[in-house]
């Protein structure tokens, strides 16, 4: 299965497809009120992939950390710098350039919307790609 095959299916459908740790709530339930929305996740035992999981357990996002050995879609290669991805890739439908604040250094990113899902490749300080985050549509902040 291709990455893209598990947005939008429910985690029952998919998971004996995938090595991972179990859910697991982002913020403890016992610790936050009703003003912060919680998302269930689950995480590859290796920690190369994580995924958010919306109503029904249905796949949301899934991020892809490739330095600790995420498979990338797109053919998309690790090493490559944003030249190379957009080479690829195309146009981006967003992006966002570093900057640095109060709370420290931003990554540059490229976002490339399609009519099912998103992709976006954020990018290391010193260029290589650092994370993929995959959407489906209806997830996408900013809408498609």
């Amino acid at each position: 299965m291709e990455w893209f095959d598990f947005l939008g299916k429910p985690l029952a459908q998919v998971a004996d497809k995938l090595r991972h740790s179990g859910k697991r709530y982002v913020f403890d339930p016992a610790e936050i009120d009703d003003s912060v929305e919680n998302h269930l996740t689950i995480e590859a035992l290796d920690e190369s992939w994580l995924m958010t999981l919306g109503q029904d357990d249905q796949i949301e996002v899934i991020f892809l950390y490739p330095a600790r050995g995420a498979k990338l879609p797109h053919a998309l290669d690790p090493s490559w710098c944003r030249a190379q991805v957009r080479s690829l890739m195309g146009i981006p439908s967003r992006s966002g350039e570093p900057f640095t604040s109060l709370l420290g250094q931003t990554a540059a990113w490229d976002r490339f919307d399609g009519p099912r899902h998103s992709t976006h490749v954020e990018y290391r300080p010193d260029g290589p790609i650092a994370m993929v985050t995959l959407m489906a549509a209806e997830v996408v902040p900013g809408g498609t």
